[in-house]
Parts: C-alpha cells; sequence; structure tokens
C-alpha cells in the first residue's frame, strides 16, 4: 500500500503559494483596520479641541471657501455670508426672523463642523 501512495512535489509549492496569499490578505486587513482607528482618533482629537476652544469649520457651498470661526460650544446658531462683500455673520438663530431675512436677501447659509470638513485637514 505504501508503495501505491506518492507525493506530488507540486504541492509543496501550491501550500506555500495559498499560505502566502492568506497571509497577504490577514496583513492588509489588519493594517486597514489601524489605518480606520487612526483616522477615528484624529478626528475625535480634532472635534474635542475645537470644541474646547470654542471654534469651529465653516465652508461656503457655492464658492467652496473655507473658515475657521469662533463660536461657543453651546450656541447653536448658524452662520451666515455675503454674496455680495463676502462678509461672515455668526450665530444667527435657526428658524428666526433674521434668518428668514437673510435667505430672502441672497446671503448663503454656511456649512459647519466641528471637526473639519473634507479636504480642511489634510
Amino acid at each position: 500500500m505504501l508503495l501505491g501512495f506518492s507525493l506530488e512535489p507540486r504541492w509543496a509549492a501550491l501550500e506555500a503559494e495559498r499560505s502566502r496569499r492568506t497571509s497577504a490578505d490577514l496583513t492588509r486587513m489588519v493594517l486597514g483596520m489601524l489605518k480606520e482607528g487612526e483616522e477615528f482618533n484624529s478626528w475625535m482629537s480634532r472635534s474635542w479641541s475645537n470644541l474646547l476652544s470654542d471654534q469651529t469649520y465653516a465652508r461656503d457651498p457655492a464658492t467652496g471657501e473655507t473658515f475657521r470661526l469662533y463660536k461657543e460650544s453651546f450656541d447653536t446658531g448658524s452662520f451666515w455670508r455675503d454674496p455680495v462683500f463676502g462678509g461672515v455673520l455668526g450665530t444667527v438663530e435657526r428658524g428666526g426672523r433674521l434668518e428668514e431675512l437673510l435667505g430672502q436677501a441672497g446671503w448663503r447659509r454656511l456649512e459647519e463642523s466641528l471637526s473639519g470638513l473634507p479636504g480642511t485637514w489634510r
């Protein structure tokens, strides 16, 4: 019976290649998880830092310009930008009469984020 059993010489090479691919896939997965964790920690530290220093990022959706503005952490108002001169008016009460008048006059509401808007920190 042992004389009828023989090993294929290619099996060792095929098994080594399979093992290499598996190892490379696992390494890629672990590196991806580490990168995601690092990005999350960076985002979280930036958000807390801005919250504690009463700052926020704001972007004009029409022009793409980004500003880093002072805003107290408990303030829920929004920032608006003058379309003619480019001035920024801050902490306008949401849902108030002033917000309605600014919208009618052509002012643009700025997008806000404590952690930064895409493209503002890299």
